[in-house]
């Protein structure tokens, strides 16, 4: 059975072209375009992995992280949090979340599509 993946990114360019790539693979996708709407799908789809920008319109990633937790919507899910910010992410700003939420939970954008592969096809 294919992985479901869910994407919550507000970019349309990354959304498409990670639906394109994920499906081309073998993925069962399903996208999102804000956080509200990313926690609504989640609960419908319960995926396996969700990648989760961290701006968002709405709730950023964190929040959406928060209330996918705290719901228990996605308990088997593992998320892989996609940021524009160079550098190391602010874990601070995740505060609260720092014994669950850990720096190979980042992928930087743009996204590299070998190092994303490598890292579902690892989970």
């Amino acid at each position: 059975m294919a992985k479901k993946v869910l994407i919550i990114d507000d970019d349309e360019a990354i959304v498409e072209s990670l639906k394109v790539l994920l499906t081309i693979k073998g993925y069962e996708t399903e996208t999102a375009c804000d956080g509200e709407d990313g926690v609504c799908k989640a609960r419908d789809m319960h995926p396996d992995i969700i990648l989760l920008d961290m701006l968002l319109p709405g709730h950023d990633g964190y929040e959406v992280y928060r209330e996918l937790r705290k719901e228990n919507v996605t308990p088997a899910s593992r998320v892989i949090f996609l940021s524009s910010f160079s550098g190391r992410p602010d874990l601070k700003t995740g505060e609260g979340l720092e014994n669950e939420i850990t720096l190979d939970m980042f992928m930087p954008k743009p996204v590299d599509p070998k190092k994303l592969l490598d890292l579902l096809a690892s989970m």
